[in-house]
């Protein structure tokens, strides 16, 4: 930066100022010498990393509203025609440009190699990442406000530039989940997309509090990756209706292909088996209390227990559960388990291997790994009949769907029916059938492969 200021002074008619956090040192007491004006701000301690960096972190954004207050006031004190910033405070040379309306130069440091022939680590890619870090963090939310910066066109473009390889030497392009990616490359190779819902299905069933602009812009995203993928795999009958309704995707061009189970296929070997006279061992996983229905598996259990039956409610994947629910006496929590952990791995399949029943009363679930997990260990799965969870509990097969409008008392009367009817049994084999012909990973990849052979794709 310094070398462009001493040609840029050189120049008449020109006044630099340089605005800087921290204290002084030899390039600010150069540049002063040039005739360069410079003003000081000291926020020289919040840029600096340590053990309170959290606390320096929390500080600096309290205190960067009127960090931009104190620019805006600089730059009309001064009448400053250009901003200009280099890659650390892009984002805040941004936001005054956009405040005092004046054009903003974007000084990337990453051109070192044409700036000064300089190479710095990371090239290219380097900036683009960072400029996707700066775009998902600030700018998206000025254009479009709420929403996911994931689902927009300048998203799709920079994470499209980050790519270095020559996609022509590839028979095919497999992604899963990334649709800025889908909606972006540009390619003969062909593409397949593996996704388990859509935008118009997520809004105000995943997402809430949308803008309509980045509802809109999303759409409009995902309609660009339709069109583009040669194929597009969904995990549910739901999702692939959805995107053939709202985005005119050609039935041969949309398959349903289930989510296999986060499990490794030799530690699934279990069927489960009760007898009504013996403990009912209850598992509820997942990460999202509140969507997952926790609260609804709890009154179930308490239900269970006010009706004389010996209940243990076994809570996974729950980072931090309320006290009340920790101190029931039918409650064993076990907390979240990382099965990249092996520790953590063997606890969480002791966990299925005791367990009798999964109970999920979801309340949004587009595919749900998890009932392919318990399917897995012959253990059936008494959810709720919304999203894409048809595909993964069959009603009287592997487990039952209950109407989102079920309380706690109805989950509780049906596993009482499970019980008394001696339904258990056949539904755990249900499960264990239902896991080994079409709900696992290697079924999944005989399915693709299959996809494959069937297509023409590959034709030119």
């Amino acid at each position: 930066m310094v070398d462009i200021i001493e040609n840029i002074i050189k120049k008449d008619g020109v006044t630099v100022y340089v605005v800087y956090p921290t204290r002084k040192e030899t390039a600010i007491n150069y540049l002063e010498k040039l005739g360069v004006k410079t003003i000081y701000l000291p926020f020289y301690k919040l840029n600096k990393n340590g053990r309170k960096g959290m606390w320096k972190y929390i500080i600096k954004k309290i205190m960067s509203p009127f960090l931009f207050f104190k620019l805006r006031q600089i730059v009309k004190r001064e009448k400053i025609s250009i901003i200009y910033s280099n890659t650390i405070v892009i984002d805040y040379g941004f936001i005054l440009s956009k405040m005092t309306k004046l054009p903003h130069i974007w000084h990337i440091r990453e051109f070192g190699k044409e700036d000064h022939g300089i190479v710095l680590r990371g090239g290219e890619k380097a900036l683009y990442r960072k400029f996707l870090k700066i775009y998902n963090r600030i700018i998206y939310k000025l254009i479009y406000g709420n929403g996911t910066p994931t689902y927009s066109r300048l998203s799709s473009w920079l994470k499209v530039k980050t790519i270095h390889e020559n996609l022509e030497k590839y028979d095919v392009i497999f992604i899963p989940g990334q649709i800025d990616l889908v909606a972006g490359l540009k390619t003969k190779t062909p593409i397949i997309y593996y996704g388990d819902g859509t935008v118009p299905l997520m809004v105000d069933y995943y997402w809430f509090n949308f803008t309509k602009r980045a509802i809109n812009e999303a759409k409009e995203l995902e309609l660009k990756a339709a069109r583009n993928a040669s194929i597009n795999i969904y995990a549910s009958n739901w999702a692939r209706n959805s995107g053939i309704k709202e985005y005119k995707i050609h039935s041969s061009k949309a398959k349903v292909i289930p989510f296999g189970a986060n499990l490794s296929y030799a530690d699934t070997d279990n069927i489960s088996n009760i007898d009504k006279n013996d403990r009912i061992n209850i598992i509820f996983s997942g990460v999202d209390w509140k969507r997952k229905g926790g609260e609804l598996a709890v009154n179930a259990c308490e239900k269970l227990v006010e009706d004389g039956y010996d209940v243990r409610l076994t809570i996974v994947g729950i980072k931090d559960l309320d006290y009340r629910v920790k101190g029931l006496d039918f409650i064993d929590y076990l907390g979240f388990l990382d099965k990249e952990d092996e520790t953590q791995y063997l606890k969480y399949l002791d966990a299925w291997r005791k367990a009798d029943i999964l109970l999920l009363p979801t309340r949004a679930e587009c595919a749900g790994i998890v009932f392919n997990e318990a399917s897995a260990f012959g253990v059936p799965s008494l959810s709720v009949d919304t999203g894409g969870v048809a595909d993964y509990v069959k009603n009287n097969i592997n487990g039952y769907r209950m109407p989102l409008s079920a309380n706690g008392e109805d989950f509780a009367l049906k596993i009482e029916e499970w019980i008394k009817e001696d339904k258990l049994s056949t539904l755990s084999k249900g499960a264990k059938k239902i896991y080994k012909s079409r709900n696992n990973w290697r079924t999944w990849g005989i399915s693709f492969n299959k996809l494959l052979e069937d297509s023409n794709i590959f034709k030119k």
